[in-house]
């Protein structure tokens, strides 16, 4: 997920602390003692830069689908820095590495977005919205919810993202990310 940015915050970019490279997985890309606590302060580019030294620099030690992960996550960022070809570039490793229909068409639906291919865009959403809930899915909501003390995730992940850029077509990543909460399906 894209850190929200923080306007009365303000950061020198350049503080970005590379100590954050000695960080295991979880508390790097996942907490906000990690590569989040930057990016909530507009330091898109530098933070991607981070996330990519962090995955070359921690390769051999993590699992595909948290290269995967770290991969997403640093082209979300270029993205949100008007960095397009350079994040189209990291979802594409992402989407590689990627077996999870809904996932899948997540990405297929957010490089449409940064294409500004917006029949392709549309596709991807239908294709996304068709697919069926997984059995488990209920149970593992019910768990998100006990554990993160936050709102029921609904199937599929991330459509809202999608229809907010459907709503926001044309304007910046970062602006149609934010778009989601004004979306309607």
């Amino acid at each position: 997920m894209l850190a929200q940015s923080s306007p009365a915050a303000t950061a020198d970019c350049t503080t970005v602390q590379q100590s954050a490279l000695d960080l295991p997985f979880e508390a790097f890309d996942q907490a906000e003692t990690g590569w989040r606590r930057w990016a909530a302060y507009g330091c898109e580019r530098e933070v991607a830069a981070l996330i990519v030294a962090y995955r070359d620099l921690h390769t051999d030690e993590l699992d595909t689908s948290q290269l995967s992960l770290l991969d997403w996550h640093a082209g979300q960022l270029y993205a949100a820095a008007g960095d397009y070809g350079i994040a189209i570039e990291r979802m594409m490793l992402a989407k590689e590495a990627t077996s999870e229909l809904a996932e899948l068409e997540y990405i297929n639906a957010t490089i449409a977005f940064l294409r500004s291919d917006r029949e392709a865009l549309l596709a991807a959403r239908q294709r996304m919205a068709a697919i069926p809930e997984p059995a488990a899915f209920g149970r593992a909501a019910d768990r998100y919810v006990a554990t993160y003390n936050l709102p029921r995730p609904v199937w599929p992940l991330n459509l809202e993202v999608v229809d907010g850029m459907i709503s926001c077509f044309g304007w910046s990543y970062k602006k149609a990310y934010e778009c989601r909460q004004e979306a309607q399906p």
